[in-house]
């Protein structure tokens, strides 16, 4: 029963926000740019964002839903965005919650302690902890938190070559491709080539680590300490980093670029007539045991960042299906909160709003008087977040970053092709 009631509240909250109208705040941001076509003879329709009308034979473009009208031969195509609005369904204190944890970061100064991840651990942490206090609104030459940004951000940029500690418990990939995300958004933020340079070194390394496969590892071309290669999850930063820094100007590897995209969607994604697994991501190609919506979440995100709208209907409705079970997370519950809230926000609004009424009161109930957030919720013996140290920094950097995303203050969330 404890495991259904979240999946309950989440497709209750669905059906009455779709019933109330939704979010009513006035301000509002682009997530993402999304493309659509179609072709036919007669009407032509599409999907996706998108709408037009033509005569004949003829293109036409717009934005909206994806449809269109036409006669004799025509083809629709369309380019559209998803806008999306602060959710009005944040429980009272939120804010006072979000400043108590921004605060907490804040008082590293951006030198986040060892935890006992190693240098790989520190890297991914101290991006995270950045990422938390720019979606606040401060960047590393403005706001109160600048210092604090700045300093994560040079400690990164001037880190992020580390190759990884050697062997089966190399997990390189995931710091290289999440700071690499930082580092796209300190750059954004300032135009300061010391962040620029090595975002450009560390996609470069990112095309270089992709497998045979098309997929990623925790670290390039090593088996881990189970036994395994590929993990689906990794591509998903992998692609987000990708489209972060082609929006820099940064030289991609597109071959590279769009195999990553390939993997997720023809050979990790359940396709139509999967049941109720359809549009679900497995863990990788080999093992597809499970789908798991905190990693759907992410590669919908992921997907959508970078202008990439195969399987996006099926793998939205599996999200909104399945949304409830997002706080059973899979290693580590933080990181599944936040991919489930990533492919919630680039959904649609009303599955922001339901994510919101789902699930903030969940994560702020566990903030510790000091402003952090302990481990919590996730698979009883795999959440590896209660490793991650007394202080929390991991958790609670990622917990004020998903709570934060909808204010519409990073860059990275706006789209591969939207500004």
């Amino acid at each position: 029963m404890k495991r259904i009631a979240p999946l309950i509240m989440f497709l209750a909250g669905l059906i009455c926000i779709s019933a109330c109208g939704g979010s009513d705040s006035k301000d509002s941001y682009v997530v993402g740019i999304a493309t659509s076509s179609g072709t036919g003879t007669g009407p032509g329709t599409g999907t996706g964002p998108g709408t037009g009308t033509g005569t004949g034979t003829g293109t036409s473009t717009g934005t909206g839903p994806g449809t269109g009208t036409g006669t004799g031969t025509g083809t629709t195509t369309g380019s559209g965005q998803l806008t999306i609005s602060p959710s009005s369904h944040k429980p009272a204190g939120t804010q006072a919650a979000v400043d108590k944890a921004l605060a907490y970061l804040d008082a590293t100064g951006g030198d986040i302690p060892e935890d006992g991840s190693g240098p790989t651990g520190k890297l991914v942490i101290t991006s995270f902890c950045g990422l938390a206090l720019m979606a606040s609104g401060s960047t590393p030459a403005e706001g109160p938190y600048k210092d604090a940004i700045r300093y994560a951000a040079n400690f990164v940029a001037a880190n992020i070559s580390f190759p990884g500690i050697q062997g089966v418990h190399n997990q390189s990939n995931w710091h290289v491709s999440i700071g690499a995300i930082f580092l796209a958004e300190a750059y954004k933020a300032t135009g300061d080539d010391t962040y620029k340079v090595p975002l450009q070194e560390s996609v470069t390394r990112l095309a270089e680590a992709q497998e045979p496969s098309w997929g990623y590892g925790h670290g390039p071309q090593t088996v881990c300490y189970s036994g395994y290669l590929e993990l689906e999850i990794v591509s998903n930063w992998v692609i987000t980093a990708m489209a972060a820094a082609e929006k820099c100007g940064c030289t991609l590897d597109q071959e590279k670029f769009t195999n990553a995209m390939k993997y997720v969607t023809d050979k990790c994604t359940a396709p139509s007539g999967s049941g109720s697994l359809t549009g679900g991501v497995f863990y990788s190609h080999d093992l597809i045991r499970d789908t798991s919506p905190c990693r759907t979440g992410g590669a919908i995100m992921a997907l959508h960042l970078a202008g990439n709208t195969k399987h996006r209907d099926i793998m939205t409705t599996y999200l909104k299906g399945t949304g409830g079970y997002i706080h059973t997370g899979h290693g580590s519950a933080s990181m599944g909160y936040l991919g489930g809230a990533l492919g919630c926000l680039a959904t649609d609004q009303e599955t922001w709003d339901a994510f919101v009424k789902s699930f903030f009161q969940r994560i702020l109930g566990h903030q510790k008087s000091n402003g952090s957030f302990p481990a919590f919720d996730g698979q009883p013996g795999t959440n590896s977040d209660i490793v991650c140290g007394p202080d929390y920094y991991y958790v609670t950097a990622i917990l004020t970053l998903a709570l934060q995303l909808d204010l519409g203050n990073l860059h990275f969330l706006a789209g591969r092709s939207s500004y």
